[in-house]
């Protein structure tokens, strides 16, 4: 996932320069949201309450939950 949002995305540079387990997505100013670039590297969303509060399960069955900028492993939304 790290590779996914840091890709191209940084805008102070090459991405050489970040750690292994570092990211960046800029989020608004034109560069969409995390939720758009995870599907179009084929993950899908599992639950969402909304825009900003949602888990997404990756190709490989992993899963992270979004909530308001914030990435945790998992899913995280109690229901």
């Amino acid at each position: 996932m790290v590779r996914i949002l840091s890709h191209e995305r940084n805008p102070y540079g090459s991405t050489e320069r970040m750690g292994p387990n570092e990211g960046f997505f800029a989020g608004s100013g034109g560069d969409g949201t995390v939720m758009e670039a995870l599907k179009d590297a084929g993950w899908c969303v599992i639950h969402a309450e909304s825009g900003i509060w949602y888990v997404m399960r990756a190709p490989d069955r992993s899963m992270i939950t979004y909530c308001e900028g914030d990435i945790a492993v998992g899913d995280k939304i109690k229901r």
